[in-house]
């Protein structure tokens, strides 16, 4: 689920989707906090305002909205996590819900330095052997070996035949529609086996 923050820049109402997450080294939240994880970009048109919100600063933040349930999770037998630069944030929010079901968590990223939570990550997947975190880079070579945006080679290495399958994508659009493509023509994943996070 994500909510919407509403805020005002130079006279004109912006708003934009964020998920909450749990930080990854707490127990799952009792419902009293809200944890964001967003990345500022100096030039952006929404970020400025959140990165310059200071303790006591008040914005607008909606109900949460969204389709996805934690039990389409539940009695599988892989789950795969596909993420493209701050699409990150959904997956993130999911792996402390995720049962001990083999997950392997595809992470594309330009750089390793464009990683968002990248040491979180690596020590929770270090201890939590149900799960694999490969970072794939575009620009600059991985120890993987795996580099380049998201193709069939790349998949190819990662997603292991099983009939009792998830796989759960947030990205940029065209990231999702190549990843969703791929799933379903070179893969076999029908409607029901793909979850796609939108804002």
């Amino acid at each position: 689920h994500h909510v919407h923050f509403r805020g005002a820049i130079e006279n004109m109402t912006l708003v934009r989707s964020y998920t909450p997450v749990t930080p990854l080294d707490k127990a799952v939240g009792d419902g009293e906090e809200l944890h964001f994880l967003i990345k500022i970009y100096q030039d952006g048109a929404f970020t400025p305002l959140l990165g310059g919100l200071q303790p006591g600063d008040e914005i607008e933040v909606s109900d949460h909205t969204g389709n996805f349930l934690v039990s389409q999770l539940t009695n599988k037998d892989r789950i795969y996590l596909i993420a493209a630069g701050t699409g990150v944030t959904p997956i993130i929010r999911l792996l402390p819900l995720i049962p001990r079901t083999k997950t392997t968590f595809l992470n594309f990223n330009k750089t390793e330095a464009d990683i968002i939570w990248g040491m979180e990550l690596e020590r929770f997947a270090s201890n939590n052997s149900w799960l694999k975190l490969v970072n794939i880079f575009s620009d600059q070579p991985t120890s993987s070996g795996l580099k380049g945006r998201i193709n069939k080679s790349i998949l190819e290495s990662c997603v292991e035949p099983s009939s009792n399958r998830i796989a759960m994508i947030c990205g940029p659009p065209p990231f999702m529609q190549e990843a969703d493509r791929l799933l379903r023509e070179e893969f076999q994943f029908q409607d029901e086996d793909i979850h796609h996070f939108k804002a």
